[in-house]
């Protein structure tokens, strides 16, 4: 099964009523290019990523959650990952620890 890559990209995007049409015109590249990007096939450009940041109105601060590595967002703080083994982690949000009692 195929991860979805770039979600919270995708999420902004519709968010502000686009699509991955207007987008591509506005960063002046054919529909398969983005595509291509947004699927994880060709890397994105830093030049690009500032741009689609701007276009979203998103400060570049947060650059790394919308293009985060390898386009995985990370876990949902406080979500049960596997380890190997019998062992398990749940792993917290450092700003969410108040709320969660650590």
């Amino acid at each position: 099964m195929n991860e979805r890559l770039f979600n919270k990209l995708r999420a902004r995007i519709t968010e502000l009523g686009a699509d991955q049409a207007w987008l591509a015109k506005q960063l002046d590249v054919t529909p398969s290019t983005l595509s291509f990007r947004m699927t994880g096939k060709i890397q994105w450009l830093l030049s690009e990523m500032y741009i689609v940041m701007d276009l979203l109105r998103l400060p570049h601060e947060r650059l790394s959650e919308y293009f985060p590595k390898d386009g995985k967002s990370p876990a949902v703080p406080g979500i049960v990952e596997p380890l190997a083994g019998n062992k398990r982690v749940i792993q917290i949000d450092p700003r969410n620890e108040k709320r969660a009692g650590l």
